[in-house]
């Protein structure tokens, strides 16, 4: 996971919805069972989600990281995911939030929405910029930019806020 964290460098108007079929991709490739999970395992999402090196993750919840690896790794079997990115969303969209939007939320551009939608889904900066056409150092330039308007500290940040807002 620590690699994973690293690759990922780390919106509600009707025109971000419209990215339309694109996103109907990236959102299928995430499950939406009604798996269960223990208070402990949505702990260590919540951990992961904050954008914490999965040792700093280990050390605040005081196991091991061998263990915070296997119970991950555990985590997506149970989800159906590849990868723990996918899990972190995955408990992202069933965090329960206000019905309310608040008016001074930041709101993304659809590019912006596409780069955190494909960031959702685990894939390397490498794939994302092979699939967006785009160079791999303006994708983590755009990232850096996406977390500065959200003030998120890191890209796992990002798409975790993106995906308790439906966006990806």
């Amino acid at each position: 996971m620590g690699t994973s964290a690293h690759f990922v460098w780390e919106v509600l108007t009707a025109l971000q919805r419209n990215t339309g079929a694109y996103n109907d991709r990236v959102r299928s490739t995430v499950p939406t069972a009604s798996a269960t999970l223990s208070a402990d395992d949505l702990a260590l999402l919540a951990e992961i989600a904050s954008g914490v090196t999965t040792t700093e993750a280990a050390e605040r919840l005081d196991i091991t990281s061998r263990d915070l690896r296997r119970r991950l790794r555990s985590i997506c079997d149970q989800l159906g995911v590849d990868t723990p990115i996918e899990a972190v969303v995955w408990a992202a969209r069933r965090k329960p939030r206000a019905t309310a939007t608040l008016a001074n939320e930041p709101v993304l551009a659809p590019e912006q929405t596409r780069l955190l939608a494909e960031l959702a889904t685990g894939a390397t900066l490498q794939t994302v910029s092979r699939r967006l056409n785009r160079e791999p150092e303006d994708l983590r330039s755009d990232t850096r930019e996406i977390c500065n308007v959200l003030g998120v500290r890191t890209p796992i940040e990002a798409v975790v806020w993106a995906a308790a807002r439906g966006l990806v």
